[in-house]
C-alpha cells in the first residue's frame, strides 16, 4: 500500500494523483459521488481516516529521525 513511502520524493503532482485517487476510493466507500459536493475532510471525518499525504509525511519523518 506504502510500500517505501518513506524514500518517496512527493512532487505536486503525484501527490496530487495519490490523494485523487484516494478520495476516489473513500467515496466509493461511503457512496458518494463528486456530484453531491461533500468536502473531502467531512468524509474522511465520516470514516476516521487520516490523509494518505499525512500518513506519508509522517513515516518521512520517522525514517528521518531512525537516520539520524
Amino acid at each position: 500500500y506504502l510500500y517505501g513511502a518513506e524514500s518517496w520524493t512527493m512532487q505536486s503532482k503525484i501527490e496530487s494523483r495519490i490523494t485523487a485517487a484516494e478520495m476516489r476510493f473513500l467515496r466509493k466507500i461511503v457512496e458518494k459521488t463528486r456530484r453531491d459536493k461533500i468536502r473531502n475532510t467531512i468524509i474522511r471525518d465520516e470514516l476516521k481516516v487520516t490523509s494518505i499525504r499525512e500518513t506519508i509525511e509522517r513515516r518521512q519523518l520517522q525514517w528521518f529521525g531512525h537516520l539520524a
